[in-house]
């Protein structure tokens, strides 16, 4: 009876371990959830006010200023263009090595 008693017991624990498991993982599943529900709400929000393009604001596009340039910023020395004009990467002094 003793031994039934311990196979019993190893049994109970074995299924105790499972079912923690199987617990943890529809909580990850659960945050996962929650989580990218929250997301795509944020996302949708944004997305159903659309503008009108004819309407709309230009936007202002500085590659060489303090705050947009790593290789190449706008100093009096260098006469980098100002914001908005074209730029041709192909040629000086935007050719970098």
């Amino acid at each position: 009876m003793d031994q039934k008693a311990t196979y019993i017991d190893r049994y109970f624990v074995l299924l105790a371990q499972r079912l923690r498991k199987q617990i943890m993982k529809i909580r990850i599943r659960a945050l996962f959830a929650i989580a990218s529900l929250f997301a795509s709400g944020v996302a949708a929000h944004a997305a159903t006010t659309p503008a009108d393009p004819d309407k709309a604001p230009i936007a202002s596009v500085d590659r060489f200023s303090e705050k947009a340039a790593h290789l190449q910023l706008r100093t009096p020395e260098n006469h980098l263009p100002g914001p908005n004009p074209p730029v041709d990467f192909d040629s000086g002094p935007f050719i970098t090595q």
